[in-house]
């Protein structure tokens, strides 16, 4: 089954064949002159072409389905070859152009049929050839002089703009399914974003093209990276009033007792810490409290700070130098906490950028995979052209036609070289991707603090 890229690339290549392909139909015409006689009535028959009918509605490639072509042009055609059949002159250039019309609607036909195996990907041809087409309809209404790389970059950006968008809602959908908020620890939530992140890169390649200094892939990298961020913000939400909510209900009887003065009596201390610590214990036992489950420990802890050492202050049963003690070990077990929770913080931190880290390493793999498919397409362009015109210069030398042979010897050459500089040189895509780190680093800044590590990966996939 062709994929959607290939289709995408095919498109735009056959589209360029066919301009690239103008010289070669002036040329061949010369030949075929006898068998083109009755062209005019297969491209008003076979092809649909009506001359009373709008102008935006007659195209080139059958009836109302590709790259219109004016009634004026058509008329305009037929009083030069009136002229020119006066003067005596050879074939006419509504020849040319009859030629031409034919030519493309086959080009066309051939297209299609090259993807006959499957109903989805002869779809998607169809529906990018006429984004094609509407772009030249409107270039010619309006009176412009239509332009194939103009459309094709209009379609370009019209389509990567829907693939980043396509690409940005399969990472929500899937994010939202798999994901079971508070999840257990940071790196749970990460893992997950990994494989949706990986999964959307993926979509948005298959559906992409002709997409220049990446700036829809960048684009891409921001979106999913605000959405991480959103569900990394919601995980810390859910999470805290899961652990409010626990804690709550556990401290209830210590807080209870506190306000009755239970504690209040000599030996309150005591009772005090062992009844804080049974609320300290029940809360370890709750699962999957998630990432602010220290942090709301810690506050909740800070809190009864106050208390505690009131009680330690009023509490009889204790001499001054226990007092001392106590308070002492209060200050310590408050300190190892919130040493406790910075090493966490610390640790999530560097979990979030390892996880741009891998984000940036994921979508330089899969644009190099992209760059690699798409220059094996290139090839194999280049060569289905250098056969056609190798083949178009036989005809011409047995036919006679010597001095349009030695011209398309050249162009041969030229191409010829084209293939193998395109087989033998890697700086454009090098510089491709070099421009691509730049700019996922920018959106990514914790694959640009570890820039050691993100160029090595660089360096290794070019």
């Amino acid at each position: 089954m062709a994929t959607t890229k290939l289709l995408c690339f095919l498109a735009y290549q056959s589209a360029s064949r066919l301009i690239s392909a103008t010289k070669l139909l002036d040329l061949e015409v010369a030949r075929k002159h006898k068998a083109w006689k009755k062209c005019d009535s297969d491209i008003r028959g076979r092809n649909g072409l009506d001359l009373n009918r709008s102008p935006s509605t007659n195209f080139m490639f059958g009836g109302d389905s590709t790259v219109v072509e004016k009634r004026t042009i058509w008329r305009s055609m037929q009083r030069k070859n009136k002229d020119n059949r006066e003067k005596g002159s050879g074939f006419s250039e509504m020849t040319v152009y009859q030629s031409r019309c034919k030519g493309a609607h086959l080009q066309a036909l051939r297209l299609v049929a090259a993807f006959s195996e499957g109903d989805s990907a002869a779809a998607v041809l169809w529906n990018w050839l006429g984004a094609l087409v509407e772009s030249y309809v409107k270039a010619i209404n309006s009176g412009a002089v239509p332009c194939l790389e103009n459309a094709v970059t209009t379609l370009a950006q019209r389509e990567n703009a829907a693939a980043v968008q396509k690409a940005a809602a399969h990472y929500s959908e899937q994010m939202a399914q798999r994901v079971r908020l508070p999840t257990d620890t940071l790196q749970e939530l990460l893992d997950v974003h990994a494989a949706c992140e990986k999964e959307a890169i993926a979509v948005f390649m298959e559906s992409s093209f002709k997409d220049e200094n990446q700036e829809f892939q960048e684009q891409l990298v921001s979106t999913v990276e605000r959405k991480k961020e959103d569900f990394l913000l919601q995980n810390e939400a859910a999470s805290t009033k899961y652990c409010q909510d626990e804690l709550e209900q556990l401290s209830a009887s210590l807080m209870e007792d506190i306000s009755e003065g239970i504690f209040s009596a000599p030996g309150g201390h005591r009772l005090y810490l062992e009844a804080r610590r049974r609320v300290e214990e029940g809360y370890k036992r709750v699962p999957r409290k998630g990432v602010k489950a220290n942090e709301v420990l810690q506050s909740f802890l800070q809190s009864q700070a106050t208390i505690e050492n009131s009680l330690l202050q009023s509490d009889k049963a204790l001499t001054d130098g226990e007092k001392k003690i106590e308070a002492e070990r209060a200050k310590r077990e408050a300190a190892e906490k919130e040493q406790e929770l910075l090493r966490q913080k610390n640790k999530e931190q560097q979990e979030k950028m390892e996880a741009q880290e891998r984000s940036f390493q994921e979508n330089v793999a899969q644009l190099k995979k992209k760059m690699d498919e798409e220059r094996e397409n290139i090839l194999r362009e280049q060569e289905i052209m250098l056969e056609h015109k190798l083949k178009v210069q036989r005809e011409f030398l047995m036919d006679g036609f010597k001095k349009q042979s030695e011209a398309l010897n050249r162009e041969i050459e030229q191409l010829t070289q084209e293939i193998k500089n395109t087989k033998s040189n890697k700086s454009f895509f090098s510089k491709i991707l070099d421009t691509a780190g730049t700019v996922f680093m920018a959106v990514l800044p914790g694959a640009g603090k570890g820039i050691g590590l993100g160029m090595k990966f660089l360096s290794s996939q070019i």
